[in-house]
């Protein structure tokens, strides 16, 4: 019997065969755990509610944007300007002025609500949905008018 000899070797372009196969081993358990991680940041990303934040301006009229990372919680969504009472901001205290529905102005969700108000500190809050966190705006101080 004649052993069959070939030129390729090792640093010849070929594997030898145990070789091949631990590098075939790591290659499927990189995949594997790529489509795991890619699996749950997907799951959780769905899970989870959009962030959202509200901007707010007088002069007028009480008028901001309601911002979010998802362009469906940016509008319509109810809108609600507050009358700050305390240090902080704190809707379940604080009294609701009135509310409004942002809509879309270009790429995002505007608001405006006009009327005569008392001198204080007001803030607005994008309610928030099923899948959009609410968000809070900034307080400012507005004189009487």
């Amino acid at each position: 019997m004649v052993a069959h000899e070939t030129n390729a070797g090792p640093g010849k372009g070929h594997l030898a065969p145990n070789r091949l196969g631990r590098m075939r081993t790591r290659f499927f358990i990189a995949v594997v755990a790529c489509c795991a991680l890619t699996t749950t940041g997907i799951a959780a990303a769905a899970g989870r509610k959009a962030d959202t934040g509200d901007t707010i301006k007088a002069g007028g009229t009480f008028h901001g944007k309601v911002l979010s990372e998802r362009a469906s919680c940016e509008a319509p969504r109810k809108v609600f300007l507050f009358r700050q009472s305390g240090k902080h901001q704190n809707p379940s205290k604080d009294q609701k002025v009135l509310s409004t529905t942002s809509e879309r102005q270009g790429n995002k969700g505007v608001w405006a609500v006009s009327g005569s108000f008392a001198a204080g500190k007001f803030y607005a809050k994008a309610k928030g949905t099923s899948k959009c966190a609410a968000g809070f705006s900034k307080t400012i101080n507005v004189a009487g008018g």
